[in-house]
């Protein structure tokens, strides 16, 4: 069969799109005498391949731990049933599978396992079919071997009239997760970030890329295992591959002596959006008083759900009184458009976007809010019926109350798994209960838009994102900022305990790079992080001009990553204040990256400063009750 190179294609690729490790010394012996060593010299890699390529041969691309195609979803991972009327279900059958264990024997592929699974990615949507034949293997040496498989094994499929199934031989390595750190202060880059930041924008352009931040990052927990790393982040459907730019950073690291700091260009996005999946609501959640870090939603959209950061008090200019509101993000309130836009305001949001929406404005659009998002609501209404449902139909629930009925002998352990059953689901029906007069009520209105940022940002110098909506909140749901509202939440190394404390105002101190901060979201709850204070550049490019020509502008945002690497929040998390070891208030979260798990948030003063420009107010602060 001819093989036939192809460029990446958006339905098969890599969400590393290159990367170029830090210098390291060559192996081997000396080239000219016993004491002169080569120079340290970078590997690199494109689309996970060290061969620094990033085609595909006949729709298969091959990576060091995983070759397959034509589709291969993003890492990580979770596969599920396929459909039983799928053509790859109706024929896989032991001589089927027998078949593709001898492609792979000949290839000397070593296996452990090969499924037929529907295979998603875990983070993205995928853009091709997913049914995969997936082979779990141990990849030996960089060879041919895997990759003349997958065109055998794939050749295989076609002749079967299964043009569309994947093939994807996987090696555990290939899964490993990326950690993401702050830096050390005594890194070289700390100092010379702001300098080179502006260096490297001016090498790559200002367009094509999202984000600009510098962390460590790698597949070691021990922060101090993984290099300290350049992240660019480029959308997942980028045409072009960054070799260039990346080599271009790399060189440019060299001459200033960063020998030590990898370069990693990612596929992904900066999520600034409400949530569409579902979260579990807590059994508080249908409680009067409106809740710090609980789900919210524009009045009556089942479409998505985001977080009530808390509430903020501004001091009217004429009457010198304090009135309190809640807080979030513009974008969790923004009216939904197209097909969902039921409001007629659509005409009025780009002019919210690019110049903020007034309080006169806000009064006119009456847009409402509800706490909990009723998405949420139902969600956890459906939950508790299901789980009657299932109670009611499990033999055991049948078995001892037949025999309570009949005044027979029951095994004591069933007895006791009965009672227990019995009383959660009852408690379950409680709180169904009263969710649904909650809502039926009206009770879950929260109250309506008072004034919003819009997408503006800040003036230079350090030009700042704003992304902040202020709530005016019914009377009866007007609540506190307590630390959580229920309960108590610990972070990871026992430092610091909240159990109930009033959230305290924003410290007159500057945070330090690597102080603790905290958050309480919709999407991943209390999460604990450590402050970066080596600021993450944004380039926004989505104004136009009055000759429709593309407006760019970079921002510098405050970053927290996770205290253990991986997720600090994620899409649903937007409004959620951000606090400090002491609860006292830091910033509102706006937006996160979605493969590094950082999250960015605008700082206290610089929303503060805001809302008085945006509102007229003489001062804002948090409530002191």
């Amino acid at each position: 069969m001819a093989t036939v190179t192809v460029s990446r294609r958006a339905a098969n690729r890599s969400t590393e799109d290159c990367y170029a490790s830090p210098a390291v010394l060559s192996v081997g012996p000396p080239t000219t005498s016993q004491t002169h060593h080569p120079a340290p010299k970078r590997q690199k890699r494109s689309s996970g391949s060290s061969s620094d390529s990033d085609e595909t041969i006949n729709g298969i691309r091959a990576e060091d731990f995983r070759v397959g195609g034509p589709y291969l979803c993003a890492l990580p991972a979770k596969n599920f049933t396929t459909s039983q009327q799928h053509p790859a279900t109706t024929k896989w059958n032991s001589q089927f599978e027998w078949d593709i264990i001898n492609l792979l024997n000949r290839h000397s592929v070593h296996f452990k396992s090969l499924n037929l699974v529907d295979r998603r990615s875990a983070k993205y949507e995928d853009s091709g079919e997913t049914e995969t034949v997936v082979v779990s293997a141990t990849r030996t040496k960089q060879d041919r071997s895997w990759l003349d498989a997958c065109l055998e094994i794939r050749a295989f499929f076609q002749f079967h009239g299964l043009r569309t199934l994947n093939i994807e031989i996987i090696d555990e390595r290939a899964s490993m997760e990326k950690y993401t750190f702050p830096v050390f202060e005594n890194d070289k880059i700390y100092s010379k970030w702001n300098d080179l930041s502006s260096q490297i924008c001016q090498l790559i352009g200002m367009e094509g890329w999202l984000s600009l931040e510098c962390f460590r990052r790698g597949t070691n927990l021990d922060r101090q295992n993984n290099p300290p790393t350049i992240i660019l982040t480029i959308p997942m459907d980028s045409t072009k591959t960054w070799k260039a730019e990346r080599d271009q950073i790399t060189s440019l690291l060299d001459a200033e002596g960063l020998e030590e700091v990898a370069v990693e260009v990612l596929r992904s996005y900066v999520w600034r959006a409400t949530d569409v999946d579902l979260v579990v609501l807590p059994d508080n959640a249908w409680e009067q008083k409106a809740q710090l870090g609980m789900s919210i939603s524009l009045h009556g959209s089942d479409i998505n759900g985001s977080t009530f950061g808390g509430f903020l008090q501004l001091l009217h200019p004429s009457t010198k009184q304090w009135h309190t509101f809640g807080v979030t993000c513009y974008h969790c309130i923004e009216p939904e458009q197209g097909g969902n836009d039921s409001s007629g305001l659509f005409k009025d949001i780009k002019k919210w976007r690019e110049k903020g929406m007034t309080v006169n404005e806000a009064t006119t659009a009456n847009i409402r809010i509800d706490q909990p998002a009723i998405k949420d609501h139902l969600a956890r209404m459906n939950m508790i019926e299901q789980r009657k449902v299932d109670w009611m139909k499990s033999s055991l629930q049948k078995r001892v109350k037949e025999a309570m009925i009949n005044d027979e002998f029951i095994i004591p352990r069933d007895e006791a798994f009965y009672k227990h059953s019995e009383a959660a689901i009852n408690q379950s029906l409680v709180i169904k209960n009263k969710a649904e007069k909650f809502f039926a009520t009206g009770n879950a209105l929260l109250g309506r838009v008072f004034a919003a940022s819009g997408y503006r940002s800040t003036p230079n110098p350090d030009r700042r994102q704003l992304d902040w909506a202020l709530i005016q909140v019914v009377t009866p749901r007007i609540g506190s900022n307590n630390v959580p509202p229920v309960g108590s939440y610990e972070d990871e190394n026992g430092f610091s305990v909240f159990s109930g404390e009033l959230m305290g105002q924003p410290p007159k101190k500057k945070i330090l790079h690597e102080s603790s901060l905290y958050k309480i979201g919709r999407r991943t709850n209390f999460t604990t992080g450590k402050y970066q204070s080596l600021h993450t550049l944004h380039l926004e490019s989505w104004k136009t001009d009055d000759k429709g020509k593309k407006l760019v502008v970079v921002t510098e945002e405050e970053a927290i990553a996770s205290k253990k690497g991986s997720l600090f929040s994620a899409k649903g998390d937007s409004g959620s204040f951000i606090f400090d070891e002491e609860a006292n208030f830091v910033g509102l979260l706006f937006a996160g990256n979605m493969d590094t798990g950082v999250g960015y948030f605008t700082p206290a003063t610089i929303l503060f400063e805001d809302i008085k420009a945006m509102t007229g107010a003489l001062d804002v602060r948090l409530p002191l009750s």
